[in-house]
């Protein structure tokens, strides 16, 4: 062959350097040294007919490969690109530069040998002669064991995303409300209220059976389950005017829970119930009841006079009993303060609580409305007494952290709900100093609950919701009246020290409440509402 020559891949055949096909069998020529010009023409030729989304990308990795000549995974993909295209000779082509960069690549040699019509470098090993077997046929096994791990990793994948899956529903249901988890001290239940599904003329309705002293038409059950799935057990029916008629606790030592529900006359009355015999017993009038760590106390509000009407409270004072196993308990009561949100320290009998002296008590009115706030935090000590932490009258919500030497609120900048920092304060007094500030993705704190290992803060963050910044409902997630601004709640978590702040992401569950972490494993547990405010209860495992 002259130096002006090529020879034909397909053929043999001599060509002119410039040839575009073969004279003699009509293949088209590589054009190894054509100038450049020549060879974008040439490609563009050999490319007539094929799909243009195909046509791009050769284009595109015959760019590349300007630039990565020595390539092998572009030379791959180009022969793997023309061999798909029916463009025989080009794949043959990469091909071949492919052997050339890889020499011992024994798959590149056999895939260019049957795309050119060549027998296997060797004949495949039969089952019955085993000296036939080529290193590469001395291979399969190991392949097929190496497919098999890889099977099993990804049924382990699976298994864990829909055996053992991160979040999980833990209660739903069609036409109730599942709302108000609580872990059992030992974490192995969980309990929950399924209530009637809340709906505007429901809440007008209530309103007037509370107002007439009539029962609502549907019950409220308190429910108790295995966590994080398990049969559900139905402790007790009764009946709830309102949300804040939900509330109950677990008494630590003792598989009984104690619950609240409205009385014939409106008053909240508290009832002990046993989890295996389901026995109910009355204990007291009064709401919000708090266990002491270890099953000694029980605290909770009653009012200290007032009608039957529960929308006229009388101021509600803070009572402590004795829990005896023997004989009528003893109860204590806290005297001089309106009393609310009772909670108990983790690990001794210490009370939390917030309240304001009984001489600024007043009736619960419409002009209390808009008023949420002129509490401070006091702690209770059983034979001690009561001890004011805060002198500002605008905080609200303590919570111990899980060693239970500080004390964590809710200080709010103004008389509402939205504008407010967690402050944190020794639970044997002192200054207290900030914990938590909104921050721009948020403008105020709802509930919060610490993680057991006392590293990370779970929190419900209030903002206005991007989606419809304004609400043209009388329904919001916040309440039941609108306003202008459409505020909505979602969870964060954060770590104590400041670091790795984070939204609880999920597209189906844009806005969730009432954080709770598990007391041992690494769950937590919350609310989710719906824009409908349907609610449920769902779980999440977090870092």
């Amino acid at each position: 062959m002259s130096p002006g020559q090529q020879t034909c891949s397909s053929c043999g055949t001599p060509n002119l350097q410039n040839a575009i096909v073969c004279s003699n069998c009509g293949a088209r020529m590589r054009l190894v040294s054509a100038p450049r010009a020549d060879r974008q023409r040439e490609l563009e030729i050999v490319l007539e007919g094929v799909a243009a989304d195909e046509v791009q990308k050769i284009k595109s990795l015959h760019q590349e490969l300007t630039e990565k000549p020595e390539s092998l995974a572009l030379h791959m993909q180009l022969a793997q690109h023309y061999k798909d295209a029916g463009i025989k000779d080009r794949a043959i082509e990469h091909f071949e530069a492919a052997d050339k960069l890889s020499p011992g690549n024994v798959l590149i040699k056999e895939r260019l040998r049957r795309l050119k019509g060549l027998p296997p470098l060797r004949p495949e090993p039969s089952g019955s002669d085993d000296d036939s077997q080529s290193a590469d046929g001395r291979s399969l096994p190991w392949l097929k064991i190496i497919g098999v791990l890889i099977l099993l990793l990804v049924a382990a994948a699976a298994l864990k995303v829909f055996v053992f899956p991160s979040t999980v529903r833990v209660a739903g249901y069609a036409k109730f409300d599942a709302i108000n988890p609580r872990f059992s001290p030992d974490g192995k239940y969980v309990a929950f209220v399924k209530t009637p599904k809340f709906t505007l003329f429901g809440a007008f309705d209530q309103l007037r059976d509370a107002v007439q002293h009539r029962a609502p038409a549907q019950d409220s059950t308190l429910i108790v389950k295995k966590f994080p799935g398990g049969e559900e057990i139905e402790l007790a029916q009764f009946t709830a005017w309102e949300v804040w008629d939900l509330g109950y606790c677990w008494l630590p030592g003792k598989e009984e829970l104690v619950y609240q529900a409205s009385g014939e006359d409106g008053k909240p009355v508290l009832y002990r119930v046993e989890l295996r015999r389901h026995k109910t017993t009355m204990i007291a009038q009064g709401h919000s009841p708090a266990a002491s760590p270890d099953g000694s106390y029980l605290a909770y509000i009653a009012m200290s006079r007032g009608s039957s009407n529960v929308y006229n409270w009388g101021p509600e004072l803070l009572h402590v009993m004795r829990l005896q196993e023997e004989g009528q308990p003893t109860v204590k009561t806290v005297s001089g303060i309106v009393a609310s949100n009772p909670v108990w320290s983790p690990n001794e009998n210490l009370l939390a609580f917030q309240g304001r002296p009984t001489t600024r008590a007043r009736s619960f009115t419409t002009e209390d409305l808009g008023r949420v706030v002129s509490d401070d935090i006091y702690t209770y000590r059983p034979g001690v007494g009561a001890l004011k932490l805060t002198n500002d009258g605008l905080s609200t919500r303590p919570f111990f952290t899980p060693d239970g030497l500080r004390i964590a609120f809710h200080q709010h900048s103004s008389s509402d709900e939205v504008g407010n920092v967690l402050m944190i304060v020794d639970a044997i007094g002192g200054l207290a100093q900030p914990m938590l500030a909104p921050a721009d993705n948020y403008e105020g704190f709802g509930e919060a609950a610490f993680s057991p290992h006392s590293k990370q803060l779970a929190f419900e963050g209030i903002f206005i919701n991007p989606n419809k910044p304004v609400s043209n409902s009388m329904v919001t997630p916040l309440g039941v009246f609108g306003g202008e601004a459409n505020y909505v709640t979602d969870l964060f978590l954060v770590n104590l020290d400041g670091s790795d702040l984070r939204r609880l992401e999920s597209s189906r569950h844009p806005y969730k409440t009432d954080p709770m972490f598990h007391p041992t494993r690494n769950w937590l547990v919350y609310q989710v509402q719906y824009v409908d405010l349907h609610k449920e209860i769902w779980a999440t495992k977090v870092n």
